[in-house]
């Protein structure tokens, strides 16, 4: 059972009240029974202790509230200077009874309300609008730190509305760490560089890595610059053709986080596809290769999460033409063009960018997008104004 202590710190409370004495002796004596009262309470402390009593519930263990000042005045005439002569007394049992009722709130109502925020956050993630590609959270465990409510999610991808399925992860992660270093945001959401690894691996083997790329230099006729005038023998080959790029991935993509800093190792296939109809050239006439490593950038700029690509090297080698035999010289320069066709291909995949309140679930500001060593780290305030609009507009 892991046990934490939350502190509250009231500065001031005022409260008007109207008094009356109900008595048949003492209305004989003809005075005024009844009168107002001011009480102020300033400096309310609480302490609330609250216990894990099953992996996804919370109970409040302890709860000691003190206030540190109350004051009373009491108006009404005689019998109001009577009752000042115990205003002590009074002022005492006020103060006990405000902090019992206080704690037994808190316990009734107070875990009630973390209950429910916490059954109704959920923070998913929405990578990409289009295709819709969205990293769902599930809760599973509620742990308790000495300054953190953390929340151990299950995480799923979504793409297009169909569950993609993952490997489950085992956190081998040095969260701890990371988790208690200091943040200025209401809310820290860490994503395990395993999680994205699942991600990237399950989203391979759906099939959902292809992207194809069309581009005017993709011609094998043209005035200036194309694919036909740089490599002859395809222009000979297929005179006044057109073709398209296909890039998919071979192998689940491998990912690294590193403080500041994300490398991807892709090994991809680039399908050269005719557009013609005619035989024997159309569909796939030449296959490449390609390892790469990409060094991605991933930060939030005018209220969108951007991503961009620059690739370090690339490793490629013709695999298959449907044009008989090339010279090396066509091979190289196909291995050297197959670079900007992938770059090209990863930036459609990742460059679109995701709209700040898409990425939250819930109204958020002053979001922080950090790369830490093996965690993608997300910080962000909750948007209390619009969260108390929306509250109040369904009551």
């Amino acid at each position: 059972m892991i046990q934490s202590t939350w502190f509250f710190l009231t500065i001031r409370y005022q409260v008007i009240a109207n008094w009356e004495i109900k008595s048949e002796v003492l209305n004989v004596l003809r005075f005024p029974l009844q009168g107002s009262v001011r009480m102020q309470m300033t400096g309310l402390i609480s302490e609330i202790a609250m216990t894990n009593s099953a992996p996804d519930d919370v109970e409040v263990s302890h709860c000691v509230a003190r206030i540190r000042d109350l004051r009373m005045n009491i108006r009404g005439g005689v019998a109001a200077e009577v009752i000042q002569w115990f205003r002590a007394s009074l002022t005492s049992a006020m103060r006990r009874k405000l902090e019992e009722q206080y704690c037994a709130v808190m316990e009734k109502a107070w875990i009630q309300w973390v209950e429910a925020q916490i059954s109704q956050f959920s923070p998913n993630l929405t990578l990409s609008t289009s295709p819709e590609v969205i990293l769902s959270q599930s809760l599973e465990s509620i742990h308790f730190s000495k300054m953190n409510v953390d929340l151990r999610m299950r995480s799923d991808l979504i793409w297009n509305g169909e569950l993609v399925e993952g490997e489950m992860i085992l956190n081998q992660s040095e969260y701890d760490e990371v988790a208690q270093s200091p943040s200025n945001r209401m809310i820290t959401v860490l994503i395990e560089e395993e999680t994205v690894q699942s991600a990237l691996a399950a989203t391979h083997y759906s099939g959902h890595f292809v992207a194809t790329v069309d581009s005017p230099f993709l011609h094998t006729y043209c005035d200036i610059l194309c694919i036909g005038t740089v490599l002859p023998e395809i222009a000979d080959a297929m005179p006044n053709s057109s073709f398209t790029v296909q890039a998919s991935t071979l192998n689940p993509p491998m990912i690294t986080l590193q403080k500041g800093n994300t490398l991807v190792f892709v090994n991809a296939s680039l399908d050269v596809i005719s557009k013609s109809t005619s035989q024997p050239f159309n569909g796939t006439i030449i296959s490449i290769n390609v390892e790469t490593e990409l060094e991605l950038k991933i930060d939030i700029q005018d209220d969108m999460v951007r991503c961009t690509s620059s690739m370090l090297n690339a490793q490629a080698k013709l695999t298959n033409s449907k044009i008989g035999l090339m010279s090396q010289k066509t091979i190289d320069l196909l291995v050297d063009m197959s670079t900007p066709f992938l770059e090209d291909a990863v930036d459609l995949l990742i460059s679109r960018g995701v709209p700040i309140t898409k990425l939250f679930q819930f109204p958020s500001t002053n979001e922080i997008l950090t790369i830490e060593e093996r965690f993608i780290k997300l910080e962000a305030d909750i948007d209390f104004p619009t969260v108390l609009q929306h509250t109040v507009a369904q009551l």
